[in-house]
């Protein structure tokens, strides 16, 4: 299952909670989900509509499609990671135990470095969660299995094209849009998030 944190960790890493954001080799958004990435979530869950990339929402739902359908042929977070940085090619690389590009190296890396920073300073300090931390919540908890066919099953579980669709606007209708970075409390802001 893709937890909150690691997905917050993703989401800074790639983007820095710029919704803006754009790179050389097209991605977009939060979650820096590129044409190919789309394509692959398109043919993977049967979805025929296209993502409105620069909706916030939309992306995060996009990225997390296709970083659960890659935790489905990897075995670690260490190899989803490389996949979703540097695809098919890195990974083999990374299971031979060949060097793989720096920039996917650093980038694996980072984020579990990032994530357990995460895990320990919210272990430690009883607050609230923050307003992304709600809203990065509200949208797994939006995909979350529910039985029969459902939008996202993190379990494994093929879903329907129909209900696919659907799921995703319904789930960005209700989260809305991300918070400001002002809306972030005192705890999490030495953080970067």
């Amino acid at each position: 299952m893709l937890k909150p944190i690691l997905l917050m960790a993703l989401i800074q890493t790639e983007s820095g909670w710029n919704p803006n954001a754009r790179s050389h080799a097209g991605a977009v958004g939060l979650g820096q989900m590129t044409p190919i990435a789309v394509r692959e979530v398109q043919n993977v869950y049967g979805i025929d509509t296209e993502p409105d990339l620069t909706n916030p929402c939309q992306n995060v739902v996009w990225a997390t499609l296709f970083f659960s359908w890659a935790q489905t042929f990897t075995k670690t977070p260490a190899e989803t990671l490389v996949f979703f940085n540097g695809g098919y090619r890195q990974l083999a690389l990374y299971r031979q135990r060949l060097p793989i590009a720096e920039e996917t190296d650093q980038y694996w890396r980072r984020i579990i470095k990032l994530k357990r920073d995460y895990d320990r300073t919210f272990a430690r300090i009883p607050e609230p969660p923050t307003a992304r931390e709600q809203w990065v919540t509200g949208i797994l908890t939006g995909l979350q299995p529910g039985g029969g066919e459902t939008y996202l099953d993190l379990a494994g579980v093929r879903l329907g094209a129909s209900e696919a669709a659907t799921r995703a606007l319904s789930v960005c209708r209700s989260v809305g849009g991300p918070p400001p970075a002002t809306a972030v409390s005192g705890h999490s802001n030495h953080l970067g998030i």
